[in-house]
């Protein structure tokens, strides 16, 4: 955002104990999320004015300059104070400005729930929230008088508010909300503030769009029918697509990374003239809404929700991490057999990075295989090597052999999940729990092969590469530039397969980001209060016949005979039948199925992804599945396990079950081979369970 603009909200001349009253009023009236920018050179009295609107908050810590950790964070007033003084970016480190801020994770203090206040905040006007109040401080003739003026974002209309309340604008930022999570409607917050005409003055900007195509505002709420328009923020570059009712595609991409901002609309804009369409004839609008860039997702969702609501049709919420199947190179190609696992993994700071896993099935579903979300390197592989492992024990059992899995990593997290920076004949770390054998792929000069002999717990024949977003010869054996160094980046184009083949339309306030966790200062200030850790988040439910799918995934990545999708639909659907799932942010994570005989209840199956397990779903579906069949009156439990599954039965023990009889050649085992079942009983309700 440039915030050299020229609207001057109001003007005075202060002595140094005027501006402490200034600054303690300003800061009685902040509220979340205000962000004010301090512009002024040396002595203008920019940390004296923090310092004042600290005492505003009601901070009791002492406030000095953090001129060389970048930002001090006050926990102890009516609201979290994050200070910024980025004074020493002016010299030789100017050039990492961007790289040092997302270090820090800069953007989950400007869009947190805190006030932030930033000492030379010029230096890094493209960063700066559009919302952000800034503060011009300066010395006049006399040197214990300072000039003080309020700006506000250029293109703000909010000169034309005559409103004298004008800290009110800074005490309830009225962009936040637009831009932020939860259930807003563009326009609230405006109307709030009497700010009817700025809101009006935004969605003018938005629909000139429409305006200059001479089209009218349509009604196309409730029908798909139209051109598709995507639109991708979350990453480094912008990206827009379009899919026009006659089937063509157009795309652009922007020319820099990090200008998001300037960058979308125009390209909107220039896309639908290049393709001749009016935006009367959009269907409907799908957005990339994360996880990625904080800044970059707010952005996205924004204009999104303004322009559907301009042209009052529906979006589709798209998950960044699932787009990675549609990417080049994903999928069966011609002549390759592999089974492709799109491996996503973008750095979100504070040691973590941002994952998942996912493989592009013969009938255009995707399989997850590790959940999207936030983790450790070392967590998640932990989650990928399990997962994959029995990937490959599902393929060895379709094809006959071992291999055939490329598990394909992409995005910027992979320096962090690596970071070794020359890549030779080395120890990977990270990848240390996967075990022997697995082959990865990795440029040293010239691509190759080579066994690194730490890594293969993911079974024989399991290879990982990192592509440069071609597809060489079997996945590895393309040469050239280290791919590392740029990754591959989110894609529109991806934004729009995934919208065509998975989309949900719905309206524009339904439309929310996705961070998949908490902002950093967030976080600690909960540490400080001691508030408790949020729990692994899912639900429990009865299972539905959409759920067929999700559980038939885990039946295959679990059991060497497993219930084919069409036999658990048949199942859910007979009267004497229960079913629960797990569900984790519309995945199935685990699941248990009973038949009600009389009284008694026959538990037909359980299992639990294997990328979740050890998170105590299993215990949480049998103890639902068993609740809800003693509804029905069904007070005795039974089930088989294998006689040699030491681990089953002990999980079985802990829930209240005994054994009592063996069932001969049961299961089916390798070699025609048969083996034994254990019959364990649950007769009432065990006191300890």
């Amino acid at each position: 955002m440039p915030i050299h603009n020229d609207i001057i909200m109001w003007m005075a001349l202060f002595n140094e104990e005027q501006l402490r009253v200034y600054g303690g009023r300003l800061g009685r009236r902040l509220g979340p999320g205000s962000v004010i920018a301090l512009v002024g050179g040396l002595g203008a009295g920019k940390t004296t004015l923090t310092k004042a609107i600290a005492a505003g908050l009601g901070v009791r810590e002492v406030v000095t300059s953090p001129t060389f950790t970048l930002v001090n964070e006050y926990l102890s007033g009516r609201l979290p104070l994050y200070h910024f003084d980025l004074y020493r970016l002016a010299g030789p480190e100017a050039g990492s400005v961007y790289k040092e801020l997302a270090e820090i994770g800069y953007e989950e203090y400007f869009y947190g729930d805190g006030v932030t206040v930033i000492e030379w905040a010029d230096r890094i006007e493209g960063l700066l929230p559009e919302y952000a109040m800034r503060i011009d401080l300066s010395y006049t003739g006399d040197p214990n008088i300072r000039q003080v003026e309020e700006r506000l974002p250029q293109g703000s209309g909010a000169a034309a508010a005559g409103d004298g309340d004008h800290h009110g604008l800074a005490g309830a930022p009225f962009f936040s909300p637009w831009l932020g999570a939860g259930n807003f409607q563009p326009g609230a917050a405006f109307k709030s503030h009497g700010l009817e005409k700025e809101w009006s003055a935004i969605c003018d900007g938005i629909s000139r769009v429409a305006e200059r195509s001479g089209a009218r505002r349509p009604t196309l709420a409730g029908n798909p029918a139209g051109s598709i328009l995507a639109v991708e923020t979350t990453g480094p570059l912008c990206s827009v697509a379009l899919r026009t009712e006659d089937g063509r595609v157009f795309y652009r991409v922007s020319g820099e990374g990090l200008m998001h901002l300037t960058s979308l609309l125009p390209m909107i804009e220039g896309l639908l003239g290049e393709a001749g369409v009016a935006p009367e004839g959009l269907g409907c609008i799908a957005v990339s809404a994360g996880p990625g860039s904080f800044t970059g997702i707010r952005i996205g969702v924004a204009t999104v929700r303004a322009l559907a609501q301009t042209l009052d049709i529906p979006v589709i919420k798209v998950p960044t991490l699932e787009t990675f199947v549609y990417l080049k190179g994903q999928g069966s190609e011609e002549g390759h057999d592999a089974y492709i696992v799109a491996c996503p993994v973008f750095d979100a700071r504070r040691d973590q990075i941002y994952a998942g896993a996912y493989m592009l099935e013969a009938d255009g579903r995707i399989m997850t295989l590790v959940q999207g979300g936030a983790y450790g390197s070392g967590e998640y592989f932990a989650a990928l090597g399990a997962s994959v492992e029995a990937l490959a024990v599902l393929t060895k059992r379709i094809s006959g052999s071992d291999g055939g899995i490329v598990c394909r990593f992409m995005g910027d997290g992979v320096s962090v999940c690596f970071p070794d920076g020359e890549w030779g004949e080395k120890e990977l770390p990270a990848l240390s729990c996967m075990g022997d054998g697995v082959s990865v792929c990795f440029p040293d000069g010239e691509w190759g092969e080579k066994e690194l002999p730490a890594l293969s717990c993911m079974g024989d024949g399991v290879s990982v590469c990192f592509p440069d977003g071609e597809w060489g010869d079997g996945g590895c054996g393309q040469k050239g530039p280290s791919p590392l160094s740029s990754g591959v980046v989110q894609d529109a184009r991806a934004v729009l397969k995934w919208a065509e083949a998975h989309g949900v339309l719905v309206g524009y306030d339904e439309l929310e980001p996705v961070y998949m966790r908490k902002a950093e200062a967030q976080r600690r200030l909960d540490e400080r209060n001691n508030k408790a850790q949020e729990p692994f988040p899912f639900v429990l439910r009865e299972a539905t016949e959409d759920d067929a799918y999700g559980i038939s995934v885990i039946e295959r990545l679990s059991f060497g005979e497993p219930w084919l999708e069409e036999s658990i639909l048949g199942d859910i659907r007979l009267e004497y039948s229960d079913y629960v799932v797990c569900e984790s942010e519309g995945l199935i994570l685990g699941y248990a199925g009973l038949h009600r005989i009389l009284e008694e209840g026959h538990i037909t199956n359980i299992a639990v992804h294997p990328g979740a397990r050890r998170k105590g779903i299993g215990a949480a579906v049998l103890k639902e599945l068993v609740k809800r069949a003693e509804l029905w009156g069904t007070m005795d439990f039974t089930l088989e396990v294998r006689d040699g599954d030491e681990a089953a039965i002990r999980f079985y023990e802990d829930q209240g079950f005994v054994s009592e009889g063996v069932r001969t050649g049961y299961y089916p085992k390798d070699g025609g081979r048969r083996e034994d079942a254990r019959i364990m009983w649950r007769r009432g309700a065990p006191a300890d369970v």
